[in-house]
């Protein structure tokens, strides 16, 4: 659907059989038009009695919404509705020649947006990479707030914070949407000098689609944040300070979502983060994406991300499953919290987003639909090496309400800080 161009909840009649009615289908819902914006003429279609265009549309009762105009010939609909609520028009067709009507019966909606909206680009509510726990446990309402500079945002009505780390996004109009998610990037090592190898670690993946959404429809929003890589104070990430090697963490997977909360949300889009490096000379990491599901709003990810164990990095968090490993290694799912791995031994901490925690060798897995092992394998693979990096999370689209879906494997940082993003942008 066009937002400001059309028709919409239709009741349908029809009388006469001469000219033929060929768009909108009976029943059919085209749009809703806006009381803000111009009407981008929505076009009724119907054809003569051989199928030609001699034929002139009207409407019988003149009922039709003040504020728009019927074009006789071509059956556009133009102008700016001024009333809100739903009005009955019955139109009619007349063949110019034999003088034969058929009618067919519309509800013609006016609604008021709840805000002005184009286009946003949500955040972690942050650029560069943090230094404290807000890198695993997700931005706070404030930290949004004051990120953003839409003044819709300042409005717990339109974006709120139920969960730490989850933003709640009320739709302010309806209309199509295109929704591009991109998850983080994965984590550098570091050796004993400080030393880093920005080879070895994964990047994000990007997944874009269009989605039909209705004024004050919720989605829930979770994006990815990178692991911590400040070499100026390269220990914070190591609790007891080691001076071994430490491989990085995974990247949080970014998540779209229709539902108000984290245990009624069904996937819309999925992006998963990247894959952390390991400190060996392994290249075997994996980008977000690598793998990539469809399915519907009702899909369930049964697959485990795998974990090490003593030094060993964390599994990346799934939407439905925690990264399976112990003493918190893992990355979170997007049911249970989202925050990273916190490694107490060994390693980096993970990235809000599910990223598990990075070793003291092999990298830690991206969070993403399925959460990233630790191995060289697939998902969920128990195989890993002591200088493996770490997978990346796997993508996702529901392809029964996402339409012109197309991804990237994340070859290249997702955007410039390496943090995870979803930008949503009205048709």
């Amino acid at each position: 659907m066009t937002p400001g161009a059309g028709l919409s909840a239709t009741s349908t009649a029809t009388t006469g059989s001469t000219p033929t009615w060929t768009s909108p289908a009976a029943g059919a819902t085209l749009a809703t038009f806006l009381t803000t914006v111009s009407a981008n003429n929505t076009q009724l279609a119907a054809t003569d009695d051989l199928g030609g265009t001699n034929r002139t549309f009207s409407v019988p009762a003149s009922n039709l919404p003040s504020g728009l105009t019927l074009n006789g010939s071509t059956g556009a609909i133009t102008g700016i509705i001024t009333a809100v609520g739903t009005t009955s028009v019955t139109f009619r067709i007349t063949d110019n020649v034999s003088g034969s009507t058929l009618d067919r019966t519309f509800s013609i909606v006016g609604e008021t947006p709840l805000y002005s909206f184009s286009s946003h680009t949500f955040t972690p509510g942050f650029t560069t990479i943090q230094n404290n726990s807000h890198s695993w446990l997700g931005p706070t309402l404030t930290q949004l707030t004051t990120a953003y500079t839409p003044t819709w945002t300042d409005y717990t009505s339109n974006l709120n914070v139920p969960t730490r780390g989850y933003q709640l996004w009320t739709v302010p109009q309806t209309g199509t949407y295109r929704i591009v998610v991109t998850g983080a990037t994965g984590g550098i090592n570091y050796t004993s000098s400080a030393s880093v190898n920005l080879a070895k670690r994964g990047f994000g993946g990007v997944i874009q689609g269009d989605i039909t959404l209705t004024t004050n429809q919720k989605l829930l929003i979770a994006v990815g944040q990178a692991p911590r890589e400040d070499l100026a104070n390269w220990n914070f990430v190591r609790p007891y300070n080691e001076t071994g090697w430490v491989a990085g963490a995974g990247g949080g997977g970014s998540f779209v979502t229709l539902g108000t909360t984290k245990a009624n949300a069904v996937p819309i889009l999925i992006a998963g983060g990247g894959g952390g490096a390991s400190t060996g000379t392994s290249t075997n990491y994996r980008h977000g994406g690598w793998t990539y599901q469809t399915g519907s709003t009702s899909t369930t990810f049964t697959s485990t991300a795998t974990s090490g164990s003593g030094n060993g990095g964390g599994g990346g968090g799934g939407f439905n499953l925690d990264g399976n490993g112990a003493s918190g290694t893992s990355g979170k799912s997007f049911r249970t919290s989202l925050q990273g791995g916190q490694q107490t031994t060994w390693g980096c901490f993970g990235s809000f987003g599910g990223g598990g925690s990075g070793g003291g060798n092999p990298g830690g897995g991206g969070g993403g639909a399925s959460g990233g092992s630790i191995g060289s394998g697939a998902d969920g693979a128990a195989s890993a090496g002591p200088n493996i990096s770490g997978n990346g999370g796997t993508s996702f689209a529901a392809t029964n309400v996402v339409s012109n879906i197309s991804r990237d494997t994340g070859t290249t940082d997702g955007n410039g800080s390496g943090h995870g993003s979803v930008v949503i942008t009205l048709l």
